[in-house]
């Protein structure tokens, strides 16, 4: 039986590795590098962001530990980057080299389901057809970029971005208190910068998973390391003066005007070395040929599959 697998993060390299070792012969399709977000622009990179930031303040508070003297800690982001990427290389190599023992054919290049167990990539070497008998897509996502609120990577910047910084923002801002926007937010709080998050809904880390309680302990905490938090408005644009970038919030559209206090309902200004957009994902199925391949998708375009994954074309799994 052959398997192709277009993604090669989490979801796709697991599953190759464990159809290999049933014997299954595995074509593995990946755009970019094996590891995918998670690797490389999610958890691993950032908590190794976070391990310097909980290093900085486990220095702050030596006296609580009884350590006496002075010791002046400060980051260094270019070497902070630096430890990030060898992290992320050195795990990657790993995933390589896991693919290579147990057999699994890795193809680099932009993928396209064609049907009937066909894929269509398109690589710097040309344009290749892979047929097998079954396909998974495991594509992943990318940062949501809002229309109001674009991504210029120099002064507005995705998650993806904050992850590269050389320097630390002497006032940051962080659009969404999500799971991704509050952790951002302690970890550069602990490396110095002066943070405020905005968040459109009543409350922080606002997603079904996480209860109001949560959401409470996890604002006293913000508000004892320092952190700003504007809940019930939005940035509603951005503008750039003298290398500083300006956010022009607002009450939140989200909410009924009677859910809105009356502070947060008045218009007003912040302005930062750099904003973190940090408002959720997008799916990565642009270009898939989805529509085409009648493979049905949801309204917020994830694909729709059944109890054991499996799309409405039988034998393309998601």
């Amino acid at each position: 039986m052959k398997l192709t697998i277009i993604g090669g993060g989490p979801g796709g390299y697991t599953a190759a590795f464990a159809a290999a070792k049933a014997g299954v012969e595995v074509t593995l399709v990946e755009r970019a590098h094996l590891g995918g977000t998670c690797l490389h622009t999610g958890c691993i990179p950032t908590k190794t962001l976070r391990s310097s930031a909980d290093a900085l303040d486990t220095v702050a508070r030596l006296r609580e530990f009884g350590i006496a003297g002075d010791c002046a800690a400060t980051p260094d982001m270019s070497a902070i980057v630096a430890r990030k990427r060898k992290v992320t290389a050195t795990l990657q190599t790993g995933l390589e080299k896991t693919a290579a023992q147990l057999k699994v054919r890795v193809v680099r290049g932009d993928a396209e389901f064609v049907g009937a167990g066909l894929v269509r990539v398109a690589s710097v070497d040309g344009s290749l057809e892979i047929a097998g008998d079954r396909v998974i897509l495991a594509t992943g996502s990318s940062p949501l970029e809002l229309p109001s609120l674009p991504v210029d990577h120099r002064l507005v910047l995705s998650s993806d971005d904050a992850l590269e910084l050389q320097t630390v923002p002497e006032h940051l801002v962080v659009v969404g208190g999500g799971v991704i926007g509050c952790e951002l937010a302690f970890i550069y709080r602990a490396f110095g910068s002066r943070v405020t998050v905005v968040e459109g809904q009543t409350r922080i880390l606002p997603v079904p998973g996480v209860d109001r309680d949560m959401s409470a302990l996890i604002q006293r905490e913000m508000k004892k390391a320092g952190i700003a938090v504007e809940l019930c408005r939005t940035v509603n644009a951005t503008e750039t003066r003298d290398g500083a970038v300006v956010a022009h919030l607002g009450p939140s559209p989200f909410l009924p005007e009677d859910a809105i206090p009356a502070a947060a309902r008045k218009e007003g200004t912040l302005e930062a070395e750099a904003v973190f957009v940090t408002v959720g994902r997008v799916t990565n199925t642009d270009g898939l040929g989805l529509a085409e391949a009648c493979i049905a998708t949801d309204r917020r375009g994830y694909i729709a599959v059944n109890d054991e994954l499996e799309t409405g074309v039988p034998g393309v799994y998601a």
